[in-house]
């Protein structure tokens, strides 16, 4: 194993919070004929670098450091399920160092354009106002237990 610097972009998450916003502040300005400016710190023109663990043998398994979990270079799988008819619908799988939430709204939006969705349940780790608003606007209920604070 050997560090590597790598750049870390903002990613889809981003990418969709900030076309939400800019939606809000049409809509604000829609009904109020004032435009609010966006949020001061704007996190796709933030370049981060970091560095990262890469396996010599497989350098797309990623370095898992989680409690409770054995540390090393792991993969991720995510899975969709249908909890009344006990199937998987979607799998997802990532490097053992990225984050859970990054492959659930792109299942659930694969899973919504096969079936018709009642519901949508997660873990904690997914209490996320973006994953609320997707699936409020889908007119999906979304429980999820609360995050008790934001990581």
């Amino acid at each position: 194993m050997y560090l590597e610097d790598v750049a870390v972009s903002p990613g889809t998450y981003w990418e969709r919070l900030d076309a939400y916003e800019e939606r809000a502040l049409e809509e604000l300005e829609r009904q109020t004929g004032k435009r609010r400016k966006r949020r001061i710190k704007q996190v796709k023109k933030r370049a981060k670098h970091r560095q990262r663990r890469v396996s010599r043998t497989d350098p797309e398994a990623g370095y898992l450091n989680r409690p409770g979990k054995p540390k090393g270079m792991h993969y991720l799988s995510h899975q969709t399920l249908d909890t009344k008819h006990g199937i998987i619908l979607d799998v997802a799988v990532t490097a053992g160092d990225a984050s859970d939430q990054t492959p659930y709204l792109e299942q659930m939006e694969r899973v919504l354009d096969l079936i018709p969705v009642q519901g949508a349940t997660a873990d904690s780790m997914y209490d996320y106002g973006l994953f609320h608003q997707v699936l409020k606007e889908r007119g999906i209920p979304f429980y999820v237990r609360p995050m008790k604070t934001q990581p």
